[in-house]
């Protein structure tokens, strides 16, 4: 049986390079967001109540609130952190000693 976890916060997920600060349609922000994890890979993003419903009954679920989970889709692990560049931190309403845990992935979820 796969392993699953459910990591929840606030989830920032990129879904294309950013072209600037007011680039809405290159990310996903979800306040209350979550990842579920399977077998080590990202299963499922978006809502913590979606990506609940995703998970097996049971799941083990690590409660980052209100920290920022980053999630980076890149086509190369150096490109990622150009990404995170870009001043999000008004989007997320907090200084820049925010905690943030990041996450880079190779494929589409």
């Amino acid at each position: 049986m796969a392993r699953e976890t459910i990591i929840r916060g606030r989830l920032l997920a990129f879904l294309r390079e950013p072209r600037s600060v007011d680039d809405a349609a290159s990310y996903l922000y979800e306040e209350d967001g979550a990842l579920l994890v399977r077998d080590g890979k990202v299963a499922a993003r978006g809502d913590y109540a979606a990506v609940n419903g995703k998970a097996r009954e049971g799941v083990a679920i690590i409660d980052h609130r209100p920290q920022v989970l980053v999630r980076v889709l890149a086509e190369h692990p150096r490109r990622a952190l150009g990404y995170l560049a870009v001043d999000f931190r008004e989007l997320l309403g907090c200084s820049g000693n925010a905690s943030v845990h990041g996450e880079t992935s190779y494929a589409r979820v």
